[in-house]
C-alpha cells in the first residue's frame, strides 16, 4: 500500500471519511436509475461493486435493456435531445465536421446505443473531423454505444449523476471519454483503446471509475485526473499505454484500488503536486511515483 501523506492517524480518519462518501455517492446513484425506470442493472455495478468486485465478477453482469413498457423515441440520425426519456439508436451514424452527432441537453436521460456505431468524417490524412456524443444534461445513462474515428468520443461537460457503461470507444484523436466539471458519475466496463487518452476527468470530484478496460492509448495515460479530487478508481485493467497507467496532477484524495496497471511505457503511476491519495492492491503497485511529466491539453 502506498499513501501520498505520512500521517497514520490522519490518513485513518481520512480513509474512514472517504468510505463513508463513496457508500453514499453508491446509494444515491442507484436510487437515481431507479427513479428513471431502468432498474438498479444501468448503474448496478456501482451499487453491486462492493459483493461483485469480492468475487471478481462485475464484468458478469449484464446491462438491463430499457423496459419494454417504456415509451421509446428511436433514433436514426444525429440529434439534439431536449426532452428526457428513454432512446433508442437503431442505426449506425456519421456525424458531421467539427460537430457532435448525439448532444444530449435534456435531464433524466437513458440513450441506448444498442450495439450502433457512432464516428465522424476522416481527413485525407484520416484524421477524425467531428465529435461523438456531448452530454449537458444531469442523471443521463449512456449504454451499449461503439464510437470511434471521432476527437473526442464521449464528453459530459458541467453535469451530476450520470452514467457511462458498457460502451466501446476507439481511435479518438484526443480523449476517448471525458469528464469535465463534472461529479457522482459512474463510468463502468467500457472498453477504451488508441485514444490519446482513455479517460480524462478536469475539475470532476466523487465520480467512480469501475472495470473499464483501457489499453493502447497515447501518447498520454490511460487514466488522467487533473483538478479533480475525492474519485474512486477500482478494478480496472489500464495497461499498455504510451506513458503511465494513471496519472494525477492537483488531484487530492482520491483512492485507486485493485487495478491493472501492467505494461505501461513509464510505469504504473504518476503523481504531480497532489495529495491525500491512496493506492492499494494494485498490480504492479503505485510506488516510488514519477513527479513529474507533460498534462493532457485543457480544451
Amino acid at each position: 500500500m502506498f499513501n501520498d501523506t505520512t500521517d497514520d492517524e490522519s490518513e485513518s480518519k481520512r480513509n474512514s471519511d472517504t468510505e463513508h462518501t463513496r457508500r453514499s455517492y453508491i446509494s444515491r446513484a442507484a436510487a437515481t436509475t431507479t427513479a428513471l425506470g431502468v432498474g438498479t442493472g444501468v448503474i448496478g455495478t456501482a451499487a453491486a461493486s462492493e459483493d461483485k468486485k469480492k468475487d471478481n465478477k462485475t464484468d458478469d453482469k449484464e446491462t438491463d435493456d430499457i423496459e419494454n413498457g417504456d415509451d421509446v423515441i428511436e433514433i436514426d440520425e444525429c440529434t439534439t435531445i431536449t426532452e428526457p426519456g428513454n432512446y433508442r439508436l437503431t442505426a449506425d451514424l456519421e456525424g458531421e465536421s467539427e460537430e457532435a452527432c448525439i448532444v444530449i441537453e435534456a435531464s433524466d436521460v437513458v440513450f441506448d446505443g444498442d450495439g450502433n456505431t457512432i464516428r465522424s468524417p476522416l481527413s485525407q490524412s484520416g484524421t477524425p473531423q467531428g465529435f461523438g456524443m456531448s452530454v449537458f444534461g444531469d442523471n443521463v445513462t449512456v449504454q451499449n454505444l461503439n464510437v470511434e474515428d471521432t476527437i473526442h468520443g464521449i464528453v459530459y461537460e458541467d453535469v451530476s449523476d450520470g452514467c457511462v457503461v458498457d460502451n466501446t470507444i476507439s481511435d479518438t484523436f484526443f480523449n476517448s471519454l471525458w469528464l469535465r466539471d463534472s461529479t457522482n458519475t459512474t463510468v463502468s466496463r467500457n472498453t477504451i483503446t488508441e485514444g490519446i487518452t482513455g479517460i480524462f476527468l478536469l475539475r470532476s470530484d466523487a465520480n467512480l471509475l469501475n472495470a473499464n478496460s483501457i489499453t493502447e492509448n497515447g501518447p498520454e495515460a490511460g487514466i488522467n485526473l487533473e483538478d479533480s479530487n475525492g474519485n474512486f478508481i477500482e478494478e480496472n485493467t489500464i495497461e499498455n499505454n504510451s506513458l503511465w497507467g494513471l496519472r494525477l496532477l492537483t488531484s487530492n484524495d482520491n483512492s485507486a484500488t485493485n487495478n491493472s496497471l501492467a505494461d505501461n511505457q513509464l510505469g504504473p503511476c504518476t503523481v504531480i503536486d497532489s495529495t491525500g491519495n491512496n493506492f492499494e492492491g494494485n498490480d504492479p503497485e503505485c510506488e516510488g511515483i514519477d513527479q513529474g511529466g507533460p498534462g493532457t491539453p485543457a480544451f
